[in-house]
């Protein structure tokens, strides 16, 4: 199993170049908690709602978030990864177009 890091803010968003609340770094992947892109998110709006209203995690709701951070985090693995692209590919497509 990898190790999971989350901390608060992090680099721009790479879909909007927005300043995401949160980002999680699990193995070689950062994820981004995006208040524009994640918002319809059910899993990650619940935790953007918490982080709108406040600054940090309140002592009490130590469990509260912890659950959330839990439903992202299981949320993103269900969204499939994006193919990578094969410039090889790609360019003899395109070359095939002009031929």
């Amino acid at each position: 199993m990898n190790k999971v890091e989350v901390r608060a803010g992090g680099e721009p968003c790479p879909r909007c170049s927005g300043k995401p609340r949160l980002t999680a770094t699990i193995g070689e992947r950062s994820v981004p908690l995006c208040p524009e892109c994640d918002a319809a998110s059910p899993a990650a709006g619940k935790l953007l709602a918490y982080f709108s209203a406040h600054t940090s995690v309140l002592p009490q709701d130590a469990a509260y978030v912890s659950d959330l951070l839990g439903q992202w985090l299981a949320s993103m693995s269900r969204v499939p990864a994006e193919p990578k692209s094969d410039l090889a590919a790609e360019a003899e497509a395109w070359w095939a177009r002009y031929k």
